[in-house]
């Protein structure tokens, strides 16, 4: 190899980084950090007053759709979303049956990574 190769390479490991560099991920830590399970909720939630507006009709419930993420060291972390009545099932199945098997066995703290993965996971889904 060219001494110039060489270089480039080293470079290119560098920015990797190497066990020793303050950079590297710890082992231990990253396999503690793996997404174990996802566990999705779909709640519906009565409104003490029906709501009525012109163009969705009555309001009677709205729903809240949580998603609780276990990694392997037992650490868990919940998020949720809503909607006004309509559309949770299908959120919760898109969470269930594409999102969570992507997720599972990959590294928590990547978190933008995760999210652009996600999104081009399911690309192509439109309504």
């Amino acid at each position: 190899m060219r001494d110039g190769a060489k270089i480039r390479q080293s470079r290119r490991l560098a920015k990797v980084g190497a066990p020793g560099d303050p950079s590297f991920p710890d082992q231990r830590e990253t396999r503690m950090s793996l997404i174990a399970s996802i566990d999705t909720r779909l709640f519906h939630i009565p409104l003490v007053e029906v709501l009525v507006d012109a163009k969705h009709g009555d309001h009677t419930h709205f729903e809240l759709v949580t998603t609780t993420i276990t990694l392997k060291d037992g650490s868990q972390g919940t998020g949720y979303t809503y909607t006004g009545g309509k559309g949770g099932f299908a959120i919760a199945a898109m969470i269930e049956r594409d999102l969570a098997p992507f997720l599972i066995g990959r590294d928590s703290t990547v978190v933008e990574s995760l999210y652009e993965g996600m999104q081009w996971h399911v690309h192509y889904c439109q309504l």
